[in-house]
This record gives structure tokens, sequence and C-alpha cells, in this order.
């Protein structure tokens, strides 16, 4: 009997290892950013050109939300900057969220982009 307790405990153990290493690369392929964005921000204009000029939207769901006239958009990005472990001395637009990290400029927010959509450019 304690033979099979011992066999079904690294079963089970294996079985969860194999749930969290399948959920992990799971959240890793998801296609989906979302892009804090000021109206009047010169650098959000610059990641909205990269984005319109290299069709990413039809590679990847970006989900766009004004933070300068929007005190919900703004107050979410805060939320999402304390996940991210950003103080608000660091925080600025723009800024992408993938879900698990945070990218701040435009610079950080276009090669996550490349990155997610396959584009070279």
């Amino acid at each position: 009997m304690e033979k099979t307790s011992k066999i079904i405990i690294v079963v089970a153990a294996v079985f969860a290892l194999l749930i969290a290493v399948l959920g992990f690369l799971y959240v890793e392929k998801q296609k989906e950013v979302i892009l804090f964005y000021g109206e009047t921000c010169p650098h959000c204009e610059i990641v909205e050109d990269f984005i319109k000029d290299n069709a990413i939207e039809q590679k990847v769901k970006i989900i766009q939300l004004e933070v300068f006239k929007d005190a919900e958009n703004a107050a979410k990005m805060q939320k999402i900057a304390v996940k991210c472990k950003i103080d608000s001395a660091n925080l600025g637009v723009p800024m992408a969220y993938t879900g698990r990290k945070c990218y701040i400029g435009d610079v950080d927010a276009i090669e996550m982009l490349k990155t997610k959509s396959g584009v070279s450019a």
C-alpha cells in the first residue's frame, strides 16, 4: 500500500509540473498586448505609426487605452505598473503590457511588438 501511495504522489507531481509548464507556454504565446498611450504623446505616435506601417494588428491583438484624458485607463495603467514593479517616477507612455511584462517607451514597445508579431522591420 505504501509503494502505491508513493507512485500516486510522484505521478501527481509530474502531472502538476506538466500543467504548470503548459500554462507558462500558453501565456508566453498569447498575442494580446495592452498599449497605454497619451493622445498628444510624440513617442506614442511613433509606436502607432509602427503598428500601422507593419500591419501589426493583423498579427497581434492590441488593446489601446488612452491615459491623458481617461482617468479609468490611467488607474489601470498604475495598477499594472505596480504588478511590473515600476515606480511612479519611472512610469510613462507609451507603455505596453503583455500579461507578464511591461515595456515603457517607444523603443522597448516596438521591439516587443516585433518579437510578438514576427516582424523584422
